[in-house]
């Protein structure tokens, strides 16, 4: 009779140990830039030197991992990069922009870098997530 309690004992413990320590996967999340349109164009970043993207060309612009991948995670990319707050958009290398998205700056009538609700989201592997803010020929048409 001992026995078969003490084994009872033994098995409880083991599940109560094992139940409390839930385990929560982790997520790589990528933030990425697209060129959607049929020309190369120019980026930049505030005064930082501009980077070049050929037609249907990614640019990886931050990673971060978490647990328990939560939807508002998708805000880390501009709260851990305060430095980013204007996007200009050039045909040429220091070129005059095209298009240049503020930071902060509420525009209703058309899509903002800076609004993550307006990035795509793609999901390469089951636990991770690419958020993709691709730049269409009507985001850099003269208006």
């Amino acid at each position: 009779m001992k026995r078969i309690f003490l084994r009872t004992l033994v098995a409880a413990a083991m599940l109560l140990g094992t139940a409390s320590c839930s385990y929560e996967e982790e997520s790589l999340l990528r933030w990425m830039l697209r060129n959607q349109t049929d020309t190369p164009l120019f980026f930049a970043f505030g005064d930082n030197a501009p980077f070049c993207l050929e037609p249907g060309e990614y640019r990886l612009l931050g990673t971060a991992t978490v647990t328990g991948f939560q939807k508002s995670d998708r805000r880390i990319f501009f709260d851990r990069n305060p430095q980013y707050q204007t996007l200009s958009v050039s045909a040429a290398l220091n070129g005059t922009p095209l298009r240049v998205w503020q930071r902060g700056q509420t525009d209703d009538s058309s899509r903002s870098f800076f609004d993550i609700s307006q990035w795509e989201e793609e999901y390469p592997l089951s636990s991770d997530y690419d958020f993709v803010f691709q730049v269409t020929p009507q985001d850099i048409a003269n208006e």
